[in-house]
């Protein structure tokens, strides 16, 4: 008996602590509805009463402002697939949204999905994107104000193909284009306006191995065409640069410097061997940092090029001369009158880079070697000019360098 009468009480008390707990937290509820809460349900309701959402606020003419904010892009240069990820502000009118705001307790703009009302997303596509699927435009939320302004903001990726020209390598900029169509079978009558000339893009310029230079963005093109955006694309190419473009500068300079040593100074032969084994060591590094795709050369391969031939023509050049120079018979009849010609005319001016005067020899020498010598260095000055100019003619024509934008 004594064990029933405890179990009542401890359902009794069980009840009577579950009651308490219950009563002392209807007071911590908080409410998170605002006082005007009633009036914004009462007005989405009233705005898609009898709201036809498949067609547009005006049958002759909608316009559409646009603006693009570019959150990421990617250009893979080895696919030659360039990627953009962007928010496309678009604004538009439509009167079927208006409301006098009086009426709903001062409330002057409302937030909706946009698959409640209508919107130029689904006609607007890039249809040259590379992943059609990328291109979709997903639901989200429009801003509508009182007047009948709606702003939507829908965010998509788009992937298009971007031929590649490394003509200027590695100093490279590609101009990549997407092209947005309004869909077939949409007879909609819409245009679509940038909303501030000049300014168009906002957000990421850079990203791993590129930069954004230039921004273009067109409307109303010729045909179904509404919007087109050109990106301007640079490759980040100092790094590159040090590795490519300064080395091939130093073996030229390379080179040129040791046509100023005397012909039979063998550090002018080592100085010109080393450059030209360097030219084909080089040849190897680049060959493994330098893009595959695209029909046409870097110059600064047409550059390495002829420095490989003016080094091994240099080397020649030193043998032959130093061959020359051994000769203990005397000089032909020709190469005695080419000296008198040279020494009495205005060409006079290629003996003064001698690297070693006539006086320093004996006099069974001079008699001897003088053809030969001063002949040698006829020769060789006529051929040490003639480099400088090619070399300068080569650094203006094939050193790539920044382009200037236009």
């Amino acid at each position: 008996m004594s064990v029933n009468i405890y179990a009542t009480d401890m359902l009794l008390v069980t009840i009577i602590t579950l009651s308490l707990i219950k009563y002392a937290t209807l007071e911590c509820i908080i409410d998170n509805r605002t006082p005007n809460n009633d009036f914004e349900i009462e007005l989405h309701k009233d705005l898609l009463c009898n709201y036809k959402m498949f067609e547009p606020p005006d049958k002759r003419l909608t316009q559409i402002d646009v603006r693009v904010v570019l959150k990421y892009f990617n250009f893979d240069d080895k696919e030659e697939l360039f990627t953009i990820d962007t928010w496309m502000y678009m604004i538009w009118n439509d009167p079927r949204l208006k409301w006098n705001p009086e009426d709903y307790d001062g409330i002057d703009r409302i937030n909706m999905r946009s698959m409640h009302i209508w919107t130029p997303q689904p006609f607007l596509y890039h249809k040259e994107d590379f992943y059609e699927y990328e291109s979709l435009y997903y639901p989200v939320r429009c801003t509508i104000i009182s007047t009948g302004n709606v702003t939507c903001i829908p965010r998509a990726t788009h992937t298009v193909l971007c031929k590649t020209t490394l003509d200027n390598w590695p100093f490279d900029a590609h101009n990549c284009t997407l092209k947005f169509s309004i869909r077939e079978g949409v007879k909609d009558n819409m245009t679509f306006v940038s909303m501030t000339r000049g300014e168009y893009i906002y957000g990421s310029y850079n990203t791993t191995g590129w930069n954004i230079v230039d921004f273009k963005i067109m409307d109303n093109l010729t045909g179904n065409i509404k919007l087109s955006l050109t990106f301007i694309t640079e490759r980040q190419a100092l790094g590159i640069a040090a590795v490519v473009i300064t080395p091939s500068i130093t073996l030229a300079a390379l080179t040129v410097s040791s046509l100023f040593l005397d012909v039979k100074d063998n550090i002018r032969l080592a100085l010109a061997t080393f450059s030209l084994l360097s030219s084909f060591q080089l040849l190897d590094i680049i060959s493994e940092i330098l893009p595959h795709q695209g029909s046409d050369s870097p110059t600064i391969l047409l550059f390495i090029r002829s420095s490989i031939v003016i080094s091994t023509f240099s080397i020649c050049l030193c043998l032959i001369l130093r061959s020359l120079r051994g000769r203990g018979r005397q000089p032909y009849r020709w190469v005695t009158s080419f000296n008198n010609y040279v020494s009495k005319s205005r060409l006079n001016f290629l003996l003064l880079l001698q690297y070693q005067t006539l006086s320093e020899l004996s006099s069974d020498e001079t008699e001897k070697l003088e053809g030969w010598f001063v002949f040698t260095y006829i020769i060789n000055n006529v051929y040490t000019i003639t480099t400088l100019v090619v070399y300068l003619i080569l650094f203006i024509v094939y050193i790539p360098r920044p382009q200037p934008l236009k």
